[in-house]
């Protein structure tokens, strides 16, 4: 047997469910070292079935991928992963561990001794660590994160620190960087004076952000003139935007872009701002729909459209169609906090109005409570405009994964588009394996069998339904059980 077969058939014994002898445990170990096949000795090293012996013959191998796979296995003791990496400094064996999810939460702290900067960061983005191994590890890690680019910056902050107050104020606390300072600033909205002091004392540092080019520091100056400020800060403040701007000045550019500043911190930009901050948070509908269309008029005059919009897209009680005149000026984050509001509220006929023209499903999708409700809400809405049903839905895994539910709410008319485009859903849905594309055709053939299935319940051997459905079938706009119960009622 050729060397690659061998080592393709132990990779099946080793990724199968069944128990594999304890005689032929020390072979196949033997065979993966000869061939350095790694990584495999580490998905191996996880079996709980491995035999004490093998078991010994792994952990005492050096090999990262190895030490990982042995480390992650269910059960382990802290004595024994103490014992075995407790000298271990290597970030090449520690970050596989450290980017594992559901392992025991004495293994991460083992692995947080490290100080390597890598090890620190998969830590935070590792949903499954400990959140005081993760304020633990914020300070090591603030460097590395502040020389990220811009983008990379936003996107680790909001998978590694989500709304995590302590974790985003603990990475405030060290920031030396424009970009994440004012993230950090957006994300926690509400911010003490405590952490504004925190911030303002090193706004010297934060203000040599950037290059000649582009230079962060009016929107942390923005972000700042936001915040409830008390008379010092405000001053400080006021001071350091003085002479950035003049200093803007004898550069003869980049002068204009402290003017939104400088308004947000003379006294109708405070003024603008408080009402902002109340809209914000309001509970009373009146005083919210006042404060907003108050707010509408002074943003129209002095250029902080955002500010005011993320506010009201903020508010748990504005009115929908207070709202709905602005729409068109909601994108990216705006978009995203309304769609996440919204969904709170069970506002579906509202989200579904917002996802019906969007090529792809909308990011803010994933975070929906009630997909089934949302998904018949896009339903109702396209039938009711008489507009064709978006590909996405018809590719979404809520309506491949749950057959019976998609046949009670998608139109009759889709329902031969799942079943016959299978292409379209492997291209859509991006399966890349023989395994995927299997897995693909079976979800597109269950709510098949589920439609055939309620046909032949609901007509059985009744000739005059049967004559019925095929003449109202090509044009009835509703699911699959309206037009069966119409058959009937028609027939009766």
């Amino acid at each position: 047997m050729p060397s690659n077969t061998l080592t393709q058939f132990y990779r099946r014994l080793i990724e199968g469910r069944a128990p594999i002898r304890a005689d032929l445990q020390p072979r196949i170990l033997d065979h993966l070292l000869a061939v350095r096949e790694f990584g495999l000795v580490g998905a191996f090293a996880r079996r709980v079935d491995v035999t004490p012996e093998t078991d010994g013959r792994i952990a005492a191998r050096g090999e990262a991928l190895i030490i990982a796979g042995w480390a992650s296995r269910p059960g382990r003791s802290r004595e024994e992963l103490t014992s075995r990496l407790g000298k271990e400094k290597r970030a090449t064996v520690l970050l596989p561990l450290a980017k594992m999810t559901e392992l025991p939460a004495d293994l991460y702290r083992q692995v947080s001794e490290t100080s390597s900067v890598k090890v620190a960061e998969a830590l935070l983005e590792n949903p499954s660590v400990p959140r005081d191994v993760k304020l633990a590890k914020i300070a090591a890690a603030s460097a590395s994160i502040d020389k990220k680019g811009e983008w990379r910056q936003r996107e680790f902050i909001a998978s590694a620190l989500g709304q995590d107050r302590e974790l985003i104020e603990e990475l405030l606390r060290h920031s030396n960087d424009a970009v994440v300072v004012t993230n950090c600033l957006d994300r926690l909205g509400e911010v003490s004076r405590e952490m504004l002091d925190v911030v303002l004392a090193r706004f010297d540092t934060l203000a040599a952000t950037g290059n000649e080019y582009y230079s962060p520091v009016p929107a942390l100056c923005e972000t700042l003139a936001e915040k409830d400020l008390s008379a010092s800060q405000l001053q400080k403040l006021r001071s350091a935007v003085k002479s950035l701007h003049e200093r803007a000045k004898t550069k003869n550019y980049g002068s204009e872009t402290y003017a939104t500043s400088r308004f947000l911190l003379s006294e109708n930009g405070r003024s603008l701002t408080a009402k902002c901050r109340r809209l914000a948070v309001s509970t009373d509908v009146a005083e919210a729909s006042s404060l907003f269309a108050e707010l509408v008029r002074l943003m129209r005059k002095n250029n902080v459209e955002n500010r005011v919009l993320h506010a009201a897209v903020t508010n748990r009680v504005l009115p929908p169609k207070v709202l709905e005149p602005h729409m068109n000026d909601l994108h990216g984050d705006l978009e995203t906090r309304l769609a996440c509001n919204w969904m709170q509220r069970g506002e579906y006929a509202r989200l579904a109005a917002m996802a019906v023209d969007m090529y792809w499903s909308p990011a803010w999708m994933d975070e929906c409570p009630d997909m089934g409700a949302f998904l018949s809400a896009v339903v109702e809405h396209v039938r009711d405009k008489d507009e064709a049903l978006p590909d996405w839905v018809l590719t979404h895994e809520y309506v491949l994964s749950t057959p019976q539910a998609s046949v009670l709410f998608l139109p009759w008319k889709q329902l031969h588009r799942i079943s016959a485009d299978g292409f379209n859903l492997v291209r859509l849905g991006s399966p890349d394996t023989v395994e995927g594309l299997a897995e693909v055709n079976a979800k597109v053939d269950a709510v098949a069998e589920v439609a055939q299935q309620l046909i032949v319940d609901r007509l059985g051997d009744d000739k005059l339904l049967w004559e019925t459905f095929n003449t109202l079938a090509d044009e009835f706009e509703g699911p699959l059980p309206d037009l069966l119960d119409a058959v009937v009622a028609i027939s009766a």
